[in-house]
């Protein structure tokens, strides 16, 4: 039978407290723990008096030591690999070594625990039904821009990290992008200053109160055909204004309004026709 083990071990993103009995367990009974930064680690470990030796991994030592990790697994250690915060492997190194492991018949060990994607998604009040998650952005603005374009017309959640320096210049993206939608910015979760900033793209651009600091996970509510949130952006009206101002039916500059944006026709009908001015 094959014993071979490897852990993967959820940690806390910010309050140490938020650590499963499970983790802490686990943490005591392998041999040599695999982390990003050893200084963090330890800073977990010393918390709850555990001693164990660290080796650094990430995607610039991955290559050179994952033959040697299972080489020693092979031998009789126990391994077990942890990220900064959270959970392993979410926008964090290890993809290489768990493929790796796999192909080596060694059993990979889920220890589940805390995770900053489903924390703020959880507190959001956004739809939690459906939602995709894309990681780091770029802090190359075009790239942000193609990516975000990508997946414009999913009708779903989208939640992604952002850096604070450059969230205020993602939202106007985001607003030209997605138009004005509902979204939730969480900040430093778990930790002392935690912060939940709910509200449009628009109206949380405006407000010059609001000060962009800490660890950011950004929620947008992408849902194409809820009435509830669908946000009609300027891009929309000054559509609808121009056709109309051709002197189209309006039956027919729905249809092509829907068609443009994947809006359904009553959304626009309630929007443009029943509840308004033209």
């Amino acid at each position: 039978m094959n014993n071979l083990k490897f852990y993967v071990i959820a940690t806390p993103i910010g309050n140490l407290k938020d650590i499963t009995l499970r983790a802490l367990e686990t943490l005591e009974i392998v041999d040599e723990l695999l982390c990003e930064d050893t200084r963090k680690t330890l800073n977990l470990l010393n918390h709850y008096n555990i001693k164990k030796k660290l080796i650094c991994y990430n995607e610039h030592t991955k290559h050179k030591i994952t033959k040697n990790i299972i080489t020693s697994i092979k031998n009789g250690k126990i391994y077990g690999l942890v990220t900064d915060a959270g959970t392993p492997l979410i926008s964090d190194p290890g993809y290489y070594l768990i493929k790796e492991l796999i192909a080596e018949k060694v059993k990979v060990i889920p220890i589940p625990g805390a995770s900053a994607l489903t924390t703020a998604l959880s507190a959001s009040g956004l739809n939690t039904d459906i939602f995709l998650f894309i990681g780091f952005l770029s802090n190359n603005h075009k790239k942000t821009r193609e990516l975000f374009e990508q997946y414009a017309k999913l009708d779903t959640t989208i939640i992604f990290f952002e850096a604070a320096n450059r969230l205020t210049d993602t939202l106007h993206i985001a607003l030209d992008i997605f138009g004005d939608r509902q979204i939730a910015i969480c900040r430093e979760l778990t930790k002392l200053y935690e912060e939940f900033i709910r509200g449009t793209i628009a109206e949380i651009l405006k407000n010059k109160n609001i000060i962009f600091k800490g660890e950011i996970v950004v929620v947008i509510d992408n849902r194409q055909n809820d009435k509830n949130n669908f946000v009609i952006d300027q891009k929309i009206e000054k559509l609808y204004n121009y056709l109309f101002n051709k002197n189209l039916e309006k039956t027919e500059i729905l249809k092509i309004i829907s068609d443009i944006f994947g809006i359904k026709k009553n959304i626009l009908y309630d929007y443009f026709i029943k509840n308004r001015k033209i």
